[in-house]
């Protein structure tokens, strides 16, 4: 069985989970026979001991009290339950993109080991992440401080010509071969895998 912080189309004991009716509405719509429900990360309305395997993507960052979510994901674990985590990096890459997403924080690899071995799990593997797209959104993000004008939407995303698009997918996918052998001393994002003793 596994706990989600998004669907997931695999397995048959997989439940998802999300604070936002809307959200859990947009994923019915999507996927008919998905297992939901409305929860709150850092209270989980799940038993103790139940899933075998957490996913929190890019949750972290939006809840003030991380160290709680944390402790709740530990609890409806099993023992030696896997936490595959992602959170944003680099406090430096703060800007507006952050306060429209409602992040709280951005992390560092030290600050997430610190905080994973707080809550009691052993670390396994952690990295940065989106490490090729890292030189752009440095470059992007410190234009934008020092030229205002060019800050033209509230978030970094936007729509990108197809070669471009192309780039970045071949990027991503050199990525995710590396990624399994090294880990990368920088990047956009945090990846960890996590076990629960």
């Amino acid at each position: 069985a596994a706990l989600v912080g998004f669907p997931v189309v695999v397995g048959e004991n997989v439940v998802g989970i999300d604070n936002n009716l809307l959200a859990i509405s947009y994923t019915k719509k999507r996927i008919d026979d998905a297992k939901l429900a409305i929860s709150d990360a850092r209270s989980i309305s799940i038993k103790k001991d139940t899933f075998d395997l957490v996913i929190a993507s890019d949750l972290l960052e939006h809840i003030k009290e991380d160290d709680n979510v944390l402790n709740e994901i530990r609890r409806v674990l099993k023992s030696g339950g896997r936490l595959i985590l992602t959170v944003p990096a680099f406090t430096f890459l703060w800007t507006r993109h952050d306060e429209v997403a409602h992040h709280v924080r951005r992390y560092n690899i030290s600050s997430v080991i610190k905080k994973i071995k707080n809550a009691n799990f052993n670390v396994e593997r952690v990295s940065y992440t989106n490490f090729f797209a890292f030189p752009l959104v440095v470059l992007l993000r410190s234009l934008k401080r020092v030229l205002p004008i060019l800050e033209t939407s509230e978030t970094d995303f936007f729509y990108t010509p197809k070669f471009l698009n192309n780039f970045f997918i071949v990027c991503y996918k050199l990525e995710t071969a590396l990624v399994k052998k090294i880990d990368f001393p920088f990047g956009v994002s945090i990846l960890g895998v996590f076990a629960k003793p």
